[in-house]
């Protein structure tokens, strides 16, 4: 490389912003040889080098050595009664976050609650606020639904597409429904 492409490389017009579902010491969930599994996240925003990472034959990364980057998580899991690391792509649909898959009643749960009493008090906090904010979307949407029975929905399907579809909301893509009253 020479003075023009080093210059090039580190402006700031090159800059990636690298985000992760998850933080350093949070436990997930972990698909691994058919099961969902509890794994404890080690590190995040790891550049793909030369590491070998697990990964759904659907899925794919760019290393940096190929032009390009993606970035990895690294966890430890449980498999068949020892601790074992892997490497996995932050985007992966091999990870969860906790209680989406592993519930009460399966194998893993109880060792899931254990890792999860572990974690330091801000992860806890973190979790409970994430938990939340999605039990009262969920409840702001089915009150609205209740509402609504025999009314123009335009207003809460509006309202709700707002959480879903980064769209403009007029006339031309919600239409009413239901009986208007009069």
């Amino acid at each position: 490389m020479d003075d023009d492409e080093i210059m090039a490389a580190m402006s700031d017009e090159n800059v990636e912003r690298i985000e992760c579902r998850f933080v350093e010491g949070e436990t997930v969930e972990f698909y691994s040889a058919k099961k969902w599994r509890p794994a404890m996240v080690l590190s995040i925003n790891n550049i793909i080098i030369d590491e070998r990472v697990k990964k759904y034959p659907s899925e794919s990364f760019k290393s940096v050595i190929d032009g390009g980057f993606d970035a990895f998580i690294k966890i430890k899991y449980l498999f068949k009664g020892k601790m074992r690391k892997a490497n996995v792509l932050q985007t992966s649909k091999r990870l969860a976050f906790t209680n989406t898959h592993i519930r009460e009643g399966d194998r893993y749960y109880g060792t899931m609650i254990a890792w999860m009493r572990a974690e330091p008090e801000d992860i806890k906090a973190m979790r409970r606020d994430r938990e939340k904010h999605r039990l009262t979307a969920v409840h702001a949407f089915h009150t609205g639904l209740v509402r609504i029975r025999n009314k123009d929905t335009s207003g809460p399907r509006a309202h709700f597409s707002q959480y879903i579809s980064t769209k403009t909301i007029d006339s031309k893509n919600i239409k009413p429904s239901g009986t208007k009253r009069k």
